[in-house]
């Protein structure tokens, strides 16, 4: 079934502009706006579906708001793709008082621009907005019992919903509320305020293979392989390693928790790992806007120690981290057609260096979700500010193409209100749903 949007534009247009009201003498229609002398800003529409067909109402300005007001003639339209390309659409000029309807179907994933133009009068009108990839037919989800922040899953099978162990949807092991859980592969490692432990998923039982007490107060940050685990604590930073049947900890390297999370209800700095190197992230000041501080550690003599030279400043805020990636974003800038939400960044960092791969701008209408990021692998999800009245849902995830070497929006799953999304899983709990179950889809490959 084809999906439909209408937007009434005109009354947001209006609103954008600051056009000028009619008289109180004779009450105009609320589509009447009177065309001021500069030309209309580009009005962001938001985020749309690929393969689905779209209903744009563009009602024209008016020179004045008088019934006898001269009429346009004639209404065209161009509706451009991410690379410029053409989109087919349909155009129909509206009768007095009524707007034009235009319609097209996006087929690629990327930002698109509309430009509709009026003939004798009713003036220019542009628009953007962004297209997610539909890719919600080729995963289906899972239900989880209760609700996931972060969620990890074994290579056995066993779903780790934050200091749960889920197999078959029941609780396999439930750890303390105040550890952290991080996996890799069939290893689950734990660490609690005290201890630090090691498990095993056999694929029936979850096998204790090592356990370590601590002094280092509780965890912050977990960055987990099979046999090593590097864990920011509140004061310090700590390399595990396992070897030989043995849980050891290396020497501790003294941090300095900020005053800051680097989001609300987030942890205090994230961890981003690639070789001997490794970033530490966390919020700081530019002037008086939000930064982002990463400071550079280098594996040496067994632990990881602070390396020369001065931290880095990136403006705006931690948006996301993977194995090997941060992600950020820009502070929000003002412009003519309204606030827009700057740019959402992708920075790999390799042999100490953090390098740009990739940037998109999502504009107005669109709004970054705000999730919180106590878990080891966060992506960078963005919605439509209108999608809470709307279903289906439209989010997307904020997804890296290698072949095309650009970023792109995908949708998995249209049911799900305030999504999370990992580089592996997206999950949620439906909007309409009554219960509190999780539903979990396996993120499919990029193509």
């Amino acid at each position: 079934m084809m999906l439909s949007r209408t937007l009434r534009l005109a009354v947001a247009a209006s609103t954008l502009l600051g056009l000028s009201a009619c008289s109180d003498d004779a009450p105009p229609p609320p589509e009447c706006f009177v065309i001021g002398s500069q030309p209309p800003p580009v009005t962001g529409l938001g985020l749309f579906l690929s393969g689905q067909q779209v209903t744009v109402d563009v009602m024209p300005f008016s020179s004045s708001c008088g019934i006898d007001d001269p009429q346009p003639t004639s209404v065209t339209a161009e509706v451009e793709g991410p690379s410029g390309e053409p989109v087919a659409h349909q155009i129909e000029l509206g009768e007095r008082g009524l707007p034009s309807v235009l319609t097209f179907t996006p087929e690629r994933p990327g930002p698109h621009h509309i430009l509709v133009a009026f003939s004798q009068v009713g003036g220019i009108h542009q628009f953007d907005f962004l297209v997610a990839s539909d890719r919600t037919a080729e995963t289906s989800s899972t239900p989880l019992p209760g609700t996931c922040g972060s969620l990890e899953r074994t290579l056995q099978g066993a779903w780790v919903c934050d200091t749960r162990v889920l197999r078959d949807r029941t609780s396999a092991r439930v750890f303390s509320s105040s550890s952290r859980l991080a996996v890799s592969g069939d290893v689950i490692w734990v660490v609690g305020s005290s201890t630090v432990e090691r498990y095993v998923d056999t694929g029936t039982e979850l096998l204790l293979t090592g356990s370590l007490s601590h002094l280092q107060s509780t965890p912050e940050f977990l960055v987990a392989v099979a046999e090593e685990l590097v864990v920011l604590h509140q004061h310090s930073l700590v390399r595990y390693t396992f070897q030989d049947g043995d849980l050891e900890a290396g020497a501790a390297e003294p941090w300095t928790r900020p005053i800051a999370q680097i989001q609300s209800h987030s942890p205090y700095a994230a961890l981003v790992r690639n070789g001997d190197w490794l970033a530490v992230a966390t919020r700081a000041r530019l002037g008086n806007d939000s930064a982002v501080q990463v400071c550079r550690h280098q594996l040496l003599s067994g632990r990881f120690q602070r390396a020369p030279g001065e931290c880095l400043l990136l403006p705006g805020e931690i948006y996301g981290f993977e194995p090997g990636i941060l992600w950020t974003k820009d502070p929000p800038v003002p412009a003519p057609s309204g606030l827009t939400m700057g740019l959402i960044r992708r920075w790999v960092w390799a042999q100490g260096q953090l390098q740009e791969q990739g940037s998109l701008s999502i504009g107005a209408n669109i709004v970054p979700l705000a999730t919180p990021l106590m878990r080891p692998s966060a992506v960078p999800i963005v919605a439509r500010t209108d999608s809470a009245l709307w279903k289906p849902y439209i989010a997307g995830v904020v997804t890296w193409v290698p072949r095309q070497k650009t970023l792109v929006l995908e949708a998995l799953d249209t049911k799900l209100f305030s999504p999370y999304a990992s580089h592996g899983f997206y999950w949620g709990t439906e909007v309409s749903s009554s219960t509190s179950s999780t539903w979990v889809r396996i993120r499919p490959p990029v193509p």
